[in-house]
């Protein structure tokens, strides 16, 4: 986990983003209730976090579908999700080239807008 936060906080300094927040629920049973992450969805849907970096969409769940729906849904509030490059990724080594999300490049919000890290 202290990896994959330090890798979080490196890739967004990389992209021009300040120190960010990081939510956790570890600890929590996965089928059980998350209230780090019920937070960040109501700090989404009020539009007060406009980005979310993750090491990958494994955090929101386990499953894919999961993994994916909440991503979707995330998304459809307005929020960009960042997930991390694999480390195999020629971008690890250039220190992080920004990554194509989904259907195209989605434009970062600026460094000084709302954004959190939700690590694992």
């Amino acid at each position: 986990m202290p990896l994959h936060r330090d890798a979080l906080q490196r890739y967004a300094r990389s992209l021009g983003y300040p120190e960010l927040p990081v939510l956790l629920d570890n600890g929590c049973r996965s089928t059980g209730s998350k209230p780090h992450f019920e937070q960040l969805v109501s700090f989404v849907a009020a539009g007060h976090v406009r980005m979310v970096f993750v090491p990958g969409a494994w955090v929101f769940s386990v499953h894919d579908g999961e993994a994916a729906a909440v991503t979707a849904r995330l998304q459809a509030y307005g929020c960009g999700i960042v997930e991390l490059p694999s480390p195999r990724d020629e971008s690890w080594n250039r220190m992080f080239e920004p990554l194509s999300l989904g259907g195209g490049a989605v434009r970062l919000p600026a460094a000084e807008e709302d954004v959190v890290s939700l690590a694992r």
